[in-house]
């Protein structure tokens, strides 16, 4: 497989970056949601997420309707199952380093389970670009359907320790694009989710930045934010920071809540990255109506935002100078 032409032109053409939050559109990375959706059951909505089992034709409907709408006003849309394809195909690095992933994360990642690990990676290895492209995105049932039948296959089928249903988690909160990461002048930074049903959705982006023959050579620039420790703090919570908690006002201003998904200990590790010289954080309670900052307070404008009127009673907010 060939990078797309409408993929490189679009990047030759408009360049990449976000300078702020407001401003025109130009390009947009989304997922239309797939087969993920019908993985979804009564009984792990819960685990996944949801509040509900998706109707996915109505999914599609709303999907659809929203990329054309953006088209129509001229944004470029490319969508996330093909950039992933793309890298996949491009590159054997980038294979191996989701395979990699895909086996850290694992369920079967346990002392007493390294033999069905390691079965595992060999059949990931045995995988064509486009089935692992599918297989990090829809998931991968421990049935013969989707295993197959090979010697791999059939060892996958004898684990006895196969109370998950899937060796491969599907990511039905994929659709949810922006909260895997953010892009903020020309560095991305790829966020560490708080739930561990979203853990993989952030690693394959990573991977799409990387290794992406025409993103990997953008002038986008990975950041490694949570390389940057405090060393005079002694609190041990890992940092979690999710997108929809992100807002770049621009000219080196980010607005960051600390809420549900995204903690302190995140936020103080992207202020000691010294790429702001100023960090906002906003104290969001913590709790499923409110979410993230996105849910409750959107940017209209260089210098007007809505807010959700409760938050101005229940909010609190802390300004941190770096430079």
């Amino acid at each position: 497989m060939t990078i797309s032409k409408s993929t490189k032109d679009t990047i030759d053409e408009l360049g990449v970056g976000v300078e702020s939050e407001c401003g025109k559109l130009d390009i947009v990375i989304m997922h239309r949601p797939g087969r993920e959706l019908l993985r979804l059951t009564e009984d792990t909505l819960d685990h996944v997420l949801y509040d509900a089992l998706p109707n996915i034709d109505q999914t599609h409907q709303s999907h659809d309707i929203f990329s054309q709408y953006l088209r129509q006003h001229g944004v470029h849309v490319l969508y996330l199952t093909d950039l992933l394809l793309e890298t996949l195909t491009a590159s054997a690095e980038a294979r191996k380093h989701l395979i990699d992933g895909l086996i850290a994360h694992s369920h079967l990642n346990q002392p007493d389970q390294q033999q069905a690990l390691s079965t595992l990676r060999q059949w990931l290895l045995d995988r064509t670009p486009e089935q692992l492209a599918q297989d990090v995105i829809v998931g991968v049932s421990c049935s013969p359907d989707e295993l197959g039948t090979s010697d791999h296959a059939r060892e996958l089928l004898k684990t006895k320790h196969l109370n998950h249903h899937y060796v491969i988690q599907p990511l039905p909160n994929l659709l949810f694009t922006r909260d895997g990461f953010s892009i903020m002048e020309k560095n991305v930074f790829i966020w560490q989710m708080n739930k561990p049903a979203r853990r993989n959705e952030p690693f394959l982006i990573q991977i799409i930045f990387q290794y992406h023959p025409c993103l990997s050579t953008s002038g986008l620039k990975l950041v490694e934010w949570r390389a940057s420790k405090d060393h005079n703090n002694n609190d041990n919570d890992m940092p979690t920071i999710e997108g929809g908690d992100v807002a770049y006002i621009g000219n080196g201003v980010v607005m960051i809540g600390c809420s549900e998904r995204t903690n302190r200990a995140g936020i103080e590790a992207v202020a000691r990255t010294g790429l702001f010289h100023q960090v906002i954080a906003i104290n969001i309670p913590p709790n499923r109506c409110y979410m993230h900052l996105d849910t409750v307070l959107s940017s209209v404008g260089k210098h007007a935002f809505t807010l959700h009127g409760s938050l101005g009673n229940n909010g609190s907010i802390h300004i941190r100078k770096e430079r």
